[in-house]
């Protein structure tokens, strides 16, 4: 889509993204999502049903984008996807999230593209696995 690049370089740069900044994010990777604020926005991914829509996951993607500094960049995506707060859109917006905050904890290591999303994200949680 026109955008989606100078829309993640522009989201990589906010110094401490919030709900507003992902709403406006995934409005250009997906102009016809909705942030599930509203009872009857359910959705179903695979097989995991995230929270219903309602205000519960604007209250709960609040929380996430306020603890996000406490987060490892795995868990703070795991915690995003699992809450599925869009109706589309929530995959590469998540990715954004993660790279955001690898950028922000210069986990990036020079061998990492900044889209080589699916590398970095298997050797971490293959880390986190081990780790627990």
């Amino acid at each position: 889509r026109p955008g989606e690049v100078d829309a993640l370089a522009d989201f990589l740069f906010i110094e401490d993204p919030n709900l507003l900044d992902m709403v406006k994010l995934v409005s250009v990777f997906e102009p016809t999502a909705k942030l599930r604020d509203k009872s009857g926005l359910d959705v179903m991914v695979g097989g995991h049903y995230p929270m219903p829509g309602g205000m519960g996951v604007v209250y709960t993607l609040e929380g996430l984008m306020m603890t996000k500094e406490t987060k490892t960049p795995w868990q703070l995506h795991v915690d995003y996807e699992t809450l599925h707060p869009f109706t589309v859109g929530n995959g590469r917006s998540g990715r954004a999230l993660w790279l955001w905050k690898m950028q922000k904890e210069r986990k990036l290591e020079s061998w990492v593209k900044p889209y080589n999303f699916l590398q970095s994200f298997y050797y971490q949680t293959l880390a986190q696995n081990q780790s627990e």
